[in-house]
């Protein structure tokens, strides 16, 4: 699940969808695009709020679950401010230990945001 009631100040913020785990190891979904809103418009103070964008994810007939909140700056940048454990944002698919990506200005992603279900 992405977006959502803690979606604050982006233009586009993705759309969920369900995995279907084919390997052990990791496995990829897409959800879209994502973009944060630096400029305010409408009344809205996205000028000088911070853009936050969560993500969660559930396994069916499992307890397990888990979500990260993430902050968005200066266009180019991305930290999970809030996350289960071992949650981690790469700049490619190989599993990183970071909780935080940079990308260079005026290009896009792609972002993996890892969840890492048997961590939890």
């Amino acid at each position: 699940t992405v977006g959502g009631s803690g979606t604050h100040c982006m233009i586009d913020s993705g759309s969920g969808g369900t995995l279907t785990a084919s390997a052990i190891g990791l496995n990829c979904m897409s959800v879209g695009y994502v973009e944060s809103k630096a400029s305010s418009t409408k009344g809205d103070l996205c000028a000088t709020d911070t853009s936050t964008w969560p993500m969660s994810y559930s396994i069916s007939g499992s307890s397990y679950s888990g979500s990260m909140v993430s902050k968005w700056s200066t266009g180019n940048h991305i930290s999970l401010t809030t996350s289960t454990k071992n949650t981690v944002v790469c700049n490619n698919k190989a599993l990183c230990d970071s909780t935080s990506a940079t990308w260079n200005s005026g290009t896009q992603g792609p972002l993996y945001i890892i969840f890492q279900p048997e961590a939890n």
